[in-house]
């Protein structure tokens, strides 16, 4: 579990100077997944999450280690939400988007480690960018007399595959 404490660790803290570098929540989003990128190739792709390895290996059969798994895990989800949070975004979706970030960054981590490529994790970076920033509109629209609550327009999958057009495969 010292292993599992050691990588939560690890990746707070390069999660913690991105979003203090950054004021906009959504610029530090973007340079986190930056970040990732470039750590994972200068590993020659090898240094992946380990937290993701050891939950798909011990889910289910080892309870303690699931337990600090999930811990970790929520820790940086509470981190990005802390931030979101601070930079005006209500509690429900500073929840909803943090859980979105990391889920998305541990999944693009996965892919770039697969393909050695960074282009998963800064396209992800990207793409959570205009996210986050679509929820700002909606912020701007519930102060307004009468806009009601909205939720944000997200870029269909086949907006998502035309932006993606041009740049390097996986």
């Amino acid at each position: 579990m010292a292993a599992v404490r050691h990588a939560d660790q690890e990746f707070a803290d390069l999660l913690s100077a991105s979003l203090s570098e950054e004021a906009d929540p959504a610029k530090a989003i973007a340079a986190c997944a930056r970040a990732l990128a470039g750590h994972l190739r200068d590993s020659g792709w090898v240094d992946g999450c380990p937290i993701s390895a050891t939950a798909l290996e011990t889910t289910g059969r080892v309870p303690d280690i699931e337990q600090a798994v999930s811990q970790a895990f929520q820790h940086w989800r509470d981190m990005v939400a802390d931030t979101l949070r601070a930079a005006g975004f209500p509690e429900g979706d500073a929840h909803d988007l943090a859980t979105t970030v990391i889920s998305t960054l541990e999944g693009a981590e996965l892919t770039a480690q697969v393909f050695k490529s960074e282009t998963p994790l800064t396209l992800a970076g990207e793409h959570l960018a205009r996210l986050i920033n679509s929820y700002k509109g909606v912020r701007a629209r519930r102060g307004r007399a009468g806009a009601g609550p909205r939720r944000p327009t997200v870029p269909s999958a086949a907006a998502w595959a035309g932006s993606c057009a041009g740049r390097g495969r996986w």
